[in-house]
């Protein structure tokens, strides 16, 4: 275990169990000079799904998550086409089964399954541009406000005299 990996690790299981996003941890994470483990100063909120994900922190390992087809080779994630083996305690944890079962928990209920896709916004495809007439989407800045926006104008409707609309104003 890598000391300063372990409590990047630990920082980022305390930032979701207390209700930060994927998006929030990564700023923090960034806006601290943090690299993830490829070396990247960017962290992705699929990086950290992965991280959250991983049964290793607690010790664990789970064998064949991967498979290889002969012809022609290629390496495909087994979704349940093989059978995969967990080996519970072949290594020192650090992160408590516990919050990584809490985790767990929170994950499944935020994220959508692959049966299941996020429901349209309740405003989408019901606001336009009074300026032009095109219709608004809705963004969300790196402070956590949502705005709308003329799809017509891009970057941030930095060219519609519309501008933006903040969500709590609609």
């Amino acid at each position: 275990i890598e000391p300063e990996e372990a409590e990047i690790v630990k920082r980022i299981y305390r930032e979701y169990l207390e209700g930060a996003s994927l998006l929030q941890i990564g700023k923090g994470l960034e806006s601290d000079g943090i690299l993830t483990a490829a070396g990247k100063a960017q962290w992705r909120p699929t990086t950290l799904h992965k991280i959250l994900r991983n049964e290793k922190y607690i010790g664990d390992t789970l064998s064949q998550k991967y498979y290889n087809t002969a012809m022609p080779f290629q390496q495909h994630k087994n979704q349940g086409e093989r059978t995969q083996y967990l080996t519970r305690a072949t290594h020192p944890a650090i992160i408590s089964r516990d919050a990584f079962y809490k985790v767990q928990s929170i994950l499944s209920r935020r994220t959508p399954t692959a049966n299941t896709q996020r429901s349209p916004h309740v405003l989408s495809k019901k606001l336009y541009c009074a300026d032009c007439g095109s219709s608004m989407g809705r963004r969300t800045l790196k402070s956590g406000t949502s705005i709308w926006v003329c799809r017509k104008h891009d970057q941030l409707a930095a060219n519609c005299p519309t501008g933006r609309i903040r969500e709590d104003l609609i």
